[in-house]
């Protein structure tokens, strides 16, 4: 995943990466982005990611849904039928996957304009509950949640 979007590094430098600002006392924001891996990739994105999350136990994970950016190669690719979006549903899915799989005691937030629901709160005590979030979501007609559209900046 990370060299399809052309990340510049590996699940294993992030690991390290993570490793040493937390064993320099920094505190740790990881960005996840939900739905990068596109409708063929999405549940070993969700894998990888609690994965290397597990392994560096940020401070912080906030996580934010992939939107189409102008002029990108992505759009293109999107466009071409080459990459298939995730509908609402399928975001939320690999969201309570990540969360399912998560083995950390990390602050986790979903408060940002391209997410479908807010899922916050402080791992592991609120994993249960942030997992209840989820599937009441999940119980909602998708034509509730706000349309794919492309982002401009």
């Amino acid at each position: 995943m990370l060299t399809r979007i052309k990340k510049g590094t590996n699940a294993a430098e992030q690991i390290e990466a993570g490793l040493w600002v937390r064993e320099a006392g920094i505190e740790l924001s990881e960005y996840i982005i939900l739905g990068i891996g596109g409708n063929e990739r999405s549940h070993a994105h969700a894998l990888e990611t609690a994965r290397v999350l597990n392994a560096i136990n940020p401070h912080f994970i906030r996580l934010r849904t992939f939107l189409p950016k102008i002029n990108t190669l992505l759009l293109h690719q999107i466009r071409k039928g080459k990459f298939q979006m995730l509908t609402a549903h399928e975001v939320l899915k690999e969201t309570r996957q990540i969360i399912e799989d998560l083995d950390v005691t990390s602050m986790i937030y979903s408060d940002h304009y391209t997410n479908y629901v807010n899922v916050s709160g402080r791992m592991p005590d609120d994993k249960k509950r942030m997992l209840q979030v989820i599937d009441r979501a999940l119980d909602k007609d998708e034509r509730e949640f706000r349309a794919v559209y492309v982002g401009t900046q």
